[in-house]
């Protein structure tokens, strides 16, 4: 029998042990795919934002873990919201190579009936559409851990041997370093927002210490010492934080929307111009592109070209008039 998870609950109203309901959504192509076809055997079921880091890294790392398991009869079905973004959708599908399904829950009925409260989470559900594992987030060790309890399942290695071989001391150490790791980091981001960043400072220090692969806490040092006018500091974060991602991950798009605004301080604003106008027009993320588009306002402020300045302002408060009406 599978044990739960080293990271909880994931779901609101379904544990361990329940059944799941069936359902049939359309994928991306707008044909339907129906969880019967699943009946039987063993699947994986993942729910995800595109515009998410965590989200990202769990549909790559599922990708990886379908190569490795689809010719032994695993399949793999990914689930989302986002009715909107189909065609960011779409190209990341295509980008990373990805085969199995991405249908969408436009009206978040499957969401509902799960009860999910965070994303990404991916459940391994068995051959009575019982859930047999979850796993909330993605942190590194997801591959091999989301590997090792498909080997369980399908009898390939006991839970005890795959304990042994897999989730020893070492990786339940690093979760833990992980889970301190991800709490500091939402404690930085808010310290940032409410104008403190030399106490996220502190604290992103310490996220890199537990976890130097964080490109996010990069970011938000990059942030922090753009607040402080550190702003060689501030580029150098921001460029590691890039070498840490691939060319298309919107996690990127963030470091250059941060490197932009750097040379748009430094004063070299067509290099500016260039950098923040990629971002923006190409990040599915509505808060970054918005904060593209004000630091394209401050560089036509700066060019003396005021009618292109409140044209991109107008399109920063937009971006972020969006990105609540679609919270609420």
């Amino acid at each position: 029998m599978l044990i739960p998870p080293i990271l909880g609950s994931a779901f609101r109203d379904l544990k361990i042990g329940d059944e799941i309901k069936t359902f049939t959504l359309n994928d991306l192509d707008g044909k339907p795919v129906t969880l019967d076809t699943y009946k039987g055997k063993f699947f994986l079921i993942n729910f995800f934002q595109i515009d998410k880091e965590k989200s990202i890294e769990a549909l790559k790392g599922l990708t990886k873990v379908y190569a490795d398991f689809k010719d032994k009869g695993i399949a793999i079905i990914a689930v989302t919201a986002d009715k909107d973004k189909l065609e960011d959708i779409k190209k990341f599908k295509d980008e990373n190579k990805i085969e199995f399904p991405i249908v969408i829950d436009a009206d978040k009925t499957v969401y509902q009936s799960f009860g999910i409260f965070v994303m990404p989470v991916t459940a391994l559900i068995d051959k009575d559409f019982k859930i047999a594992y979850e796993y909330s987030s993605y942190l590194i060790g997801f591959e091999s851990e989301i590997g090792g309890r498909l080997k369980v399942a399908l009898g390939e290695e006991s839970m005890e041997d795959y304990k042994k071989s897999v989730v020893g001391t070492e990786i339940v150490a690093r979760t833990d370093e992980e889970k301190s790791a991800v709490k500091k980091l939402g404690q930085a981001e808010v310290l940032l927002v409410r104008g403190r960043p030399d106490e996220a400072l502190t604290l992103l220090n310490e996220v890199v210490a537990l976890d130097p692969k964080v490109a996010k806490a990069h970011i938000l040092i990059g942030d922090a010492l753009l607040k402080k006018g550190t702003l060689d500091d501030a580029q150098a974060a921001y460029e590691k934080a890039k070498t840490m991602v691939e060319k298309n991950d919107p996690v990127g798009k963030t470091a250059d929307v941060g490197l932009g605004a750097i040379y748009a301080l430094k004063g070299d604003l067509d290099k500016a111009k260039q950098i923040l106008s990629m971002a923006a027009m190409v990040n599915p993320n509505p808060i970054t592109s918005a904060k593209a588009y004000y630091w394209l306002g401050f560089v036509s402020e700066k060019k003396n070209d005021l009618p292109d300045a409140v044209k991109n302002y107008k399109k920063a408060v937009e971006k972020l008039l969006a990105k609540s009406d679609r919270s609420r």
